[in-house]
């Protein structure tokens, strides 16, 4: 065999090789093309929605839409982002998304670190809408095909992560295979609060806000994520952050404030429900606010 017929048969083999990863590609078991997709599409998002859900991660971690809603021809949106706050640029990113319907609603996932100096930076929200125009359009078009170029580790190839993200068109993000460690979470969450103290011009202006929207017409709800009742213990001493005034202000603000039991529920890391978890709490939630 000459020298050309080795070249063009190593280019063949290459070719062949190539559209045989494409095809035969394994599922990611966390795929970044689809997280960034996720992002894009929340942050950028142009519909408009008869229930608007938002929080920190234990709420777009989880609540899942399609469990809420069960039966209900209403449609719903997970808003929620990391460290997400109550700031006024995040409350009016929510009423925006609202359509014009008679009844819609508002739903909240209230933690004490969401009224907290660092959150009110909305560090994730504010560079998510900092992205170029190039970035985004890229970001959007990567979950389709391009997703295929995604890097392969062993992992996606013989299946053995431990940790699979799954990235909902709805804004949920579901963790399963994940190793538990409460324990540790509970270690790490002790730091959240130094030098980090609860904002109370965040909260009166939280409930200024549910004032003004009610008297638009709109329901607005809120409710405790639920979480290990050992963090609920810590995260109050840590915080400082009074539920029971909080809710009296609240209802008092015309909201109306879901008491969500705590406990009955998993999480896998003492702070975000595990997979099973979160679409039992969202059944619930939904019984709770839509029956």
């Amino acid at each position: 065999m000459d020298y050309k017929k080795k070249i063009i048969t190593s280019l063949l083999l290459a070719l062949v090789a190539t559209v045989g990863l494409l095809l035969l590609n394994p599922e990611r078991s966390s795929s970044e093309s689809a997280k960034q997709y996720f992002w894009t599409n929340k942050t950028f998002n142009d519909h408009k929605y008869d229930i608007v859900a938002y929080g920190d991660s234990r709420v777009y971690r989880g609540f899942s839409t399609k469990h809420f809603l069960g039966n209900k021809n209403l449609t719903c949106f997970n808003f929620g982002y990391s460290s997400a706050s109550f700031s006024e640029r995040m409350l009016e990113f929510c009423a925006s998304k609202l359509s014009d319907k008679k009844e819609r609603k508002l739903i909240f996932g209230i933690t004490s670190h969401s009224f907290t100096d660092h959150a009110q930076k909305d560090e994730q929200f504010v560079l998510e809408q900092s992205r170029s125009s190039f970035d985004i359009l890229l970001r959007k078009y990567k979950a389709g095909s391009i997703k295929r170029f995604d890097p392969i580790s062993p992992e996606d190839v013989f299946g053995f992560s431990k940790k699979v993200e799954t990235f909902y068109s709805d804004g949920w993000v579901s963790t399963s295979k994940v190793e538990i460690d409460t324990a540790g979470g509970l270690e790490s969450y002790k730091k959240v609060f130094e030098d980090n103290p609860v904002n109370a011009t965040a909260v009166n202006h939280f409930m200024k806000f549910v004032e003004h929207q009610v008297s638009l017409g709109v329901d607005v709800y809120a409710y405790r994520p639920p979480t290990m009742v050992s963090m609920d213990s810590l995260e109050d001493e840590l915080s400082g952050f009074d539920f029971k005034s909080f809710k009296i202000q609240f209802e008092n603000a015309g909201g109306i404030w879901i008491d969500v039991p705590r406990s009955g529920y998993q999480t896998y890391d003492g702070s975000h429900l595990t997979l099973t978890s979160t679409i039992q709490f969202s059944d619930w939630l939904g019984k709770q606010i839509l029956d």
